[in-house]
């Protein structure tokens, strides 16, 4: 099985991956920076991974439950405060 990273999920290796850019960026402030930056682009593009992943685990990708994500506020074991911007 295929690991599925979500927009602004922690990559094993460290840094997170950047749906947007299609690529692993060295730290959570790449999504706060830039075209990277919008609220409205941020969900949207999450959305959409999540609606692709729905079709690709039947494929035999998976993404662990438990996955941290810098945009859901799951990283480091704890919830973000959902006024902390990024």
């Amino acid at each position: 099985m295929t690991r599925y990273y979500f927009h602004g999920d922690l990559v094993e290796a460290g840094g997170f991956y950047c749906a947007s850019c299609d690529a692993k960026v060295d730290g959570a402030e790449h999504f706060a920076a830039g075209a990277c930056a919008d609220p409205q682009r941020q969900k949207a593009r999450l959305k959409a991974t999540k609606k692709e992943y729905a079709v690709l685990k039947k494929q035999g990708y998976f993404r662990p439950d438990d996955a941290e994500n810098v945009l859901t506020g799951r990283v480091a074991g704890r919830r973000r405060d959902r006024s902390e911007a990024w």
